[in-house]
């Protein structure tokens, strides 16, 4: 599951689930926002992970951060 902010333009919708290889799905993202991947959690992860990325200088809040445009 994706749990990063919806960003439209970049086909991102928070909480999206996806099924396959998300590895291979992101590649052209992560490539210009190498943290994106920190956002992408398994199902039985979105709490904690979700926790993460509302806290300050974790590395989800960093990807949440370049996400929205911000460059880390």
């Amino acid at each position: 599951m994706y749990i990063g902010p919806t960003v439209r333009a970049l086909g991102l919708v928070q909480y999206r689930v996806y099924t396959g290889d998300v590895e291979t799905l992101f590649t052209p993202l992560a490539a210009k926002y190498p943290l994106m991947m920190q956002l992408v959690v398994p199902l039985a992860d979105i709490m904690s992970a979700k926790m993460q990325m509302e806290t300050e200088g974790t590395p989800q809040h960093m990807a949440a951060l370049q996400i929205m445009g911000g460059e880390i």
